[in-house]
């Protein structure tokens, strides 16, 4: 197989660091839906449904981070692409604000509750189980 021109290099290294960055960005809105979901479907009103829905989603993210695994190479680009898509985040301000007490808190037990769901998925958000007895309900 003939070398890579520096140009195709550079092409490689731009694709690896993208596509590892917007799948580490697309982490989030999907560990946010990951953990809504399965605070509802825990709820004694849930039916056969939702529980459905949420193994649907869980199912998916596993295959999306298993696929994601198979196809990103490890090297420099891939890691910084990663490092990219898993701050910036919390370079828009999010963490920091509600850290500083900037975003409203909740007052009461549910709102407090839905405010640590939401918490914890945002920052698990990076971290998606792919594997182990939590992908099941």
């Amino acid at each position: 197989m003939p070398e890579r021109s520096l140009y195709q290099r550079i092409n490689d290294f731009g694709n690896n660091m993208g596509d590892a960055a917007l799948h580490h960005l697309g982490n989030l809105p999907l560990g946010i839906a990951q953990g809504v979901m399965h605070l509802n479907a825990a709820s004694p009103i849930a039916g056969g449904g939702l529980k459905d829905m949420t193994r649907n989603l869980d199912s998916y993210i596993q295959r999306r981070e298993q696929s994601y695994q198979q196809a990103t190479p490890d090297n420099t680009a891939s890691y910084a692409g990663a490092a990219v898509g898993e701050v910036l985040p919390w370079l828009t301000g999010v963490g920091e604000l509600r850290a500083l007490g900037i975003l409203p808190k909740a007052t009461t037990y549910a709102g407090k509750l839905g405010s640590l769901a939401l918490e914890g998925s945002l920052i698990g958000a990076a971290q998606p189980v792919t594997s182990g007895p939590q992908t099941n309900l």
